[in-house]
């Protein structure tokens, strides 16, 4: 999801740069002036993202600390940070002002000297966010940690997708592995210009789609009753008549409880996809400096 960029307009030239820096480091933010268009809800769009974005930066200054609507988006930080048990809110100080009671024990990005140095730490501790091939998946019991890479095996171009479903009280874990095998010539489309990886990501993820919703009807639950891997294969088609095979495998590993455990493989599938597809979109801008 994107990353929301709280500020006052009347910083508006340094946010506006930072964004772009930001997008051009192939981060997904939001920001109101790229977002809302005339006759829209500032209030219902501003609060959707706030509660759907990974992070809210905070930018603070002499004038966003004293701004009513600012304190409303920090608040709102503090309530998700609260019920989610994550931290979501960034600081970033731009001018000198008194730091917030509930940021002061959070480590801030410091933009009022060594610009460079700054936007090296917000891109090093956003890209845990904003990097469309991996991620962590929370759920109430169990967590799934997952990843996407491609590569050549026996001849073939394959983007390979593995998840890790484990948690702290389940005496096992589950693997999914996800293969989508392209044939010679799509592959030499497709990866022939390293530079485009965002677009063959994008691609890759619409078959994911795909098989999850045309293939599988939204809905993939399994019953694993042992150590053997159940497997599927399917062929599937693209957008443009292109053609790939799909393999699925799941396994459980650890301890044998000796009962059967039933997985849904749907919901991690599909927020893998969402992840991705979020991160991957970015608007069009230019690049700047801060």
């Amino acid at each position: 999801m994107p990353i929301f960029i709280s500020y006052s307009h009347q910083d508006k030239t340094f946010v506006d740069t930072l964004a772009r820096n930001l997008v051009y480091a192939r981060h997904n933010v939001w920001i109101d002036t790229w977002e809302l268009n005339a006759g829209e809800s500032l209030l219902d769009k501003v609060q959707d993202a706030i509660g759907e974005s990974d992070a809210i930066l905070v930018v603070l200054s002499e004038h966003s600390i004293k701004s009513e609507w600012c304190k409303r988006e920090l608040n709102a930080g503090l309530i998700r940070e609260l019920d989610e048990k994550r931290a979501i809110l960034v600081p970033c100080i731009i001018g000198d002002c008194e730091i917030p009671l509930f940021l002061r024990d959070k480590l801030y990005v410091d933009f009022r000297k060594d610009k460079g140095t700054a936007f090296e730490l917000l891109d090093r501790s956003l890209r845990k966010i904003s990097n469309p091939q991996q991620s962590r998946i929370d759920r109430q019991d169990f967590h799934t940690d997952w990843s996407v890479d491609w590569g050549t095996i026996d001849d073939s171009t394959v983007v390979e997708w593995l998840f890790v479903d484990h948690g702290e009280k389940a005496p096992y874990s589950v693997v999914t592995r996800c293969r989508l095998i392209l044939t010679n010539s799509l592959a030499e489309r497709l990866f022939a210009d390293s530079q485009e990886a965002d677009q063959h990501l994008q691609y890759a993820a619409s078959f994911l789609t795909r098989f999850i919703y045309v293939v599988k009807d939204g809905e993939f639950r399994v019953t694993i009753p042992d150590a053997n891997e159940i497997s599927e294969t399917h062929e599937l088609a693209g957008d443009d008549g292109d053609t790939a095979l799909f393999h699925v495998g799941i396994r459980r590993l650890g301890l044998d409880n000796g009962m059967d455990t039933l997985f849904t493989v749907d919901e991690i599938l599909k927020k893998a996809v969402n992840h991705t597809e979020s991160a991957l979109r970015r608007p069009d801008t230019v690049n700047a400096t801060t």
